[in-house]
C-alpha cells in the first residue's frame, strides 16, 4: 500500500555533491544554467550555499558566494533557495556576535533564500535559537540540524534530548545529518525512533553519506521510522563519498510503497546536464565505495576526504577526538582538528630529526 505523504527530496548537488566529488570547483558557469531545471524538479528545496562551498567558491575559484547565491535564487520561481549554516559560525571558523549574525541573516533573506538549514559543530542546540527566531522573523523557514556521530555518548537519548530542544525553538523542520557516511542501517530504528518521538510532529530530514555502501538501505529504512524527506544529489555526482541520487529515489521509492511528486523525465534531464558538464570538465563521475571501518572511527566528513588518508594521519585524527571527548566531525571542528592533526606530525618529525642528528 502507497504512503499518503509524499517523501521529499532536498537537492544538494550545488553544495555536498560537488564538495565531495569535485572539491567544491563547480563554477557559476557550470551550475547557473541547470537551476531553472532543478526548479522543475519538485524538489522540497534546492540547496545553494554551504561552508564549504561558500569558502571555496571565494578561496579557490574566486567567484563572489554571494553574487552566486543571488543569481541562482532568480532563478528558483517555485522551489525554496536554501543555504546551510554552522550555526552562529555562519559560512566560517569563528563565532559571530548577534549583530553580525542578525546582519547576515538578513542579507540571506533579501538575496532570495527563503529556507535556512543550520547546525552547530559541538551540537550545542541552544545556539541555534536565535537563529531559528531571526529566521522566522524574517518570514523565513528553518530546518535545526543534529549532527550524527559515533561514541559512547550519542545514543538515543542524546538524539532525542537535541530534536525535543529543536522542537521547541519552532524549527520547521528537524535533519539528522551525517556528514562522514557513518550512519548504518542497524542504528535506524533506534535513532530516527527517538527524533521522531520528540520531533513533535515536526518533519524530519536526513543526509547521510555513501561512504559505508549502505546510504540508500539507510534512507529507505529510515521512511518508516518517520523521515519524510532525504537529502540527495544529482546521479553524476553521487555515490563515493557523496550522497545518493535523487535518480534512484526515483526509480525505487514507488516500488517500495512511497508515493512521491519528483518529476522523473526532469531528474533526467539533469543528471545528463552534469554528466556533459563532468566529461567536458575532466570531472569525476561518483561510484560505488567499499566499506572501511577506518571512516567510522576518524569520522571525518566527506567534504574533507575525497582520497584514502594515510594511517598515521587517521590515527592522529582519532587520538585528538578522544581527548576532546569525542566531539561531533562537522565543519569547522573538523577541520581545525585537521589542521591540529597534521601541525602534530610534522611536529614530531622535526623532532626525530633533531635527536637523530
Amino acid at each position: 500500500m502507497t504512503n499518503i505523504s509524499p517523501v521529499e527530496i532536498v537537492d544538494c548537488t550545488l553544495t555536498a555533491g560537488q564538495a565531495s566529488l569535485w572539491a567544491g570547483m563547480m563554477t557559476n558557469e557550470m551550475l547557473l544554467p541547470i537551476v531553472p531545471r532543478l526548479d522543475k524538479a519538485g524538489y522540497k528545496a534546492v540547496e545553494l550555499l554551504d561552508p564549504f562551498v561558500f569558502t571555496t567558491s571565494a578561496d579557490r575559484l574566486g567567484e563572489d558566494p554571494w553574487e552566486r547565491l543571488r543569481l541562482a535564487a532568480k532563478r528558483l520561481a517555485h522551489t525554496p533557495a536554501s543555504v546551510s549554516l554552522a550555526g552562529t559560525y555562519l559560512f566560517g571558523t569563528r563565532r559571530v556576535g548577534k549583530k553580525t549574525l542578525r546582519q547576515t541573516l538578513r542579507l540571506l533573506a533579501k538575496n532570495g533564500v527563503t529556507r535556512v538549514d543550520c547546525y552547530d559543530p559541538f551540537n550545542d542546540v541552544d545556539s541555534l535559537e536565535p537563529i531559528v527566531d531571526e529566521c522566522k522573523a524574517l518570514g523565513m523557514t528553518v530546518c535545526g540540524g543534529v549532527v550524527y556521530a559515533l561514541g559512547e555518548a550519542y545514543d538515543a537519548t542524546y538524539f532525542a534530548a537535541k530534536a525535543r530542544r529543536l522542537a521547541g525553538f519552532g524549527c520547521n523542520a528537524i535533519a539528522l545529518l551525517d556528514f562522514s557516511g557513518i550512519f548504518h542501517p542497524e542504528r535506524v530504528p533506534e535513532v530516527i525512533g527517538a527524533l521522531a518521538l520528540h520531533a513533535r510532529a515536526i518533519p524530519l530530514e536526513l543526509r547521510t553519506h555513501c561512504r559505508s555502501s549502505r546510504a540508500e538501505i539507510a534512507c529507505l529504512s529510515s521512511l518508516d521510522s518517520g523521515v519524510s524527506a532525504i537529502h540527495a544529489v544529482s546521479d553524476p555526482l553521487s555515490g563515493a563519498a557523496s550522497l545518493p541520487a535523487t535518480d534512484f529515489f526515483a526509480e525505487h521509492l514507488e516500488r517500495e510503497g512511497y508515493r512521491s511528486d519528483i518529476d522523473d523525465a526532469t531528474v533526467t534531464a539533469i543528471s545528463d546536464y552534469f554528466a556533459g558538464v563532468a566529461e567536458y570538465y575532466g570531472l569525476p563521475k561518483g561510484a560505488p565505495m567499499l566499506y572501511d571501518i577506518a571512516i567510522d572511527e576518524h569520522q571525518l566528513p566527506a567534504a574533507l576526504q575525497r582520497e584514502p588518508i594515510d594511517d598515521r594521519f587517521a590515527g592522529e585524527l582519532v587520538r585528538l577526538r578522544a581527548q576532546l571527548n569525542d566531539p561531533p566531525m562537522a565543519l569547522p571542528v573538523a577541520t581545525w582538528m585537521c589542521e591540529q592533526a597534521a601541525w602534530n606530525l610534522d611536529t614530531a618529525a622535526d623532532a626525530k630529526v633533531r635527536r637523530s642528528q
